[in-house]
């Protein structure tokens, strides 16, 4: 895996030109893949600090519950800001500087979080890292879609495994610099400084423009996209639905202590790293539209034993609680390589239009985290959380439903280009 640097004159048909012999030679992972590697995997490093600050934040300055809320709301809301203008923002600064500012939007919203004396500045800082740190997960999606063409799926499967490692540096550091007595803060600007060191590592490293990218803001994006964009939402919000109520489900319905709840939670964490790196090898053999809905009937499955056997009232609380943990796990590894599969099918329905088709995905990803986890909340605040839960199969049906009509508008498409021909 070498450091080769690309050709500074490469743009548009040469690009898809160099893509597609890649995809007939190999993967490939040259400077700017390991570059937009590591830009998303200091993207999720911060966005995964938010959940391990605000609760900080909560406690120094006193905070509501709802005000505490506002901050992953804002987040949301920046992400979908960025769904909208970021395409022709792209396209006017280049992909290079525009993944400048988008790091330039991770520091200075880390920093203001660190900063925050006042909950106005921490919900403005986490605003500021969804609109504009926000850049840097369409930008990756775009360049690697331009330079690794059919192999995208590969791609976007190792960069979103990158990000998940990258993202356990956050609670890893901050539980570290309280156990040692040192003020939490400085974990976290280490972590940006470790982004920030990238930067400047890969400050050469040619993020190749496509001409398709000045007329992003006026192209058009089919039905077989949308459907593929409706499965990602769907992902997105099953991946947030489990993720962020674990703690309390592995608490209240599987009878664990606060802090062995917590613990246990980190199985989804680890089953989402080794789920991405195992489909990035699965790829290999099976087609991508093959393995999303394989990987969705395997969640079912794992969420089935976490949601049936985890149930300390039915089975016994020591009973409940490894089946539950092992369910999670199971769970996780099902819905690792669902965002990076869906990401990648839906770009390639896209043709040209890739950073078009990247920022739009981003309204998809900010509306479910803006809405799901909010959803679910008040669900269980009305039925209980483990009947709650229930929402998380019937999300995985409708994105199996959508996945399976893309796919099916896809081959449609494909047979009467190939008739037309």
């Amino acid at each position: 895996m070498s450091f080769e640097p690309a050709s500074p004159v490469q743009t548009g048909t040469a690009v898809r030109g160099t893509a597609a012999a890649r995809s007939a030679t190999g993967f490939h992972r040259d400077a700017a893949t390991w570059y937009t590697y590591l830009m998303l995997g200091f993207f999720g490093f911060v966005l995964n600090l938010q959940g391990n600050i605000v609760p900080l934040l909560k406690s120094e300055l006193g905070l509501s519950y709802s005000t505490v809320s506002l901050h992953a709301s804002a987040f949301a809301a920046g992400m979908m800001t960025t769904g909208l203008t970021g395409a022709p923002l792209i396209a006017r600064l280049g992909r290079r500087r525009a993944m400048w500012l988008g790091a330039l939007g991770l520091t200075i919203g880390s920093a203001l979080l660190c900063a925050a004396r006042q909950p106005v500045l921490s919900i403005g800082a986490c605003a500021l890292v969804g609109s504009v740190g926000g850049l840097v997960p369409i930008v990756v999606a775009s360049t690697l879609a331009d330079r690794h063409g059919d192999r995208r799926d590969v791609a976007y499967t190792e960069a979103n495994a990158a990000s998940y490692l990258f993202s356990l540096l956050g609670p890893l550091g901050i539980g570290a610099a309280l156990a040692l007595g040192i003020d939490w803060r400085v974990a976290v600007m280490l972590g940006v400084a470790l982004g920030l060191a990238i930067v400047v590592r890969f400050r050469r490293a040619q993020l190749i423009d496509s001409h398709a990218d000045g007329a992003t803001a006026h192209g058009g994006l089919g039905v077989v996209y949308w459907s593929y964009w409706a499965t990602l939402a769907f992902a997105v919000a099953i991946e947030y639905c489990v993720l962020l109520w674990a703690p309390e489900f592995l608490e209240r319905v599987a009878g664990l202590s606060r802090s062995a709840a917590a613990a246990g939670a980190g199985a989804f964490m680890v089953a989402m790293i080794i789920g991405r790196f195992a489909g990035s090898k699965l790829l290999g053999r099976h087609t991508a539209t093959h393995l999303l809905r394989g990987a969705l009937l395997f969640a079912l499955g794992g969420f089935a034993v976490y949601w049936t056997l985890g149930d300390a009232n039915t089975v016994g609380a020591g009973w409940a609680a490894l089946c539950a943990i092992a369910g999670l796990f199971l769970t996780g590894i099902g819905i690792a390589p669902l965002y990076p599969l869906t990401l990648a099918l839906a770009v390639r329905a896209a043709g040209n239009l890739a950073t078009l088709a990247s920022a739009r995905t981003t309204l998809a990803s900010g509306g479910a985290i803006l809405l799901m986890p909010a959803l679910l909340g008040a669900a269980a605040d009305a039925v209980g959380l483990r009947h709650a839960m229930l929402i998380v199969p019937l999300l995985a049906a409708l994105a199996l439903a959508s996945a399976t009509l893309a796919s099916g508008l896809a081959r449609r498409a494909h047979a009467e280009g190939r008739h037309a021909v």
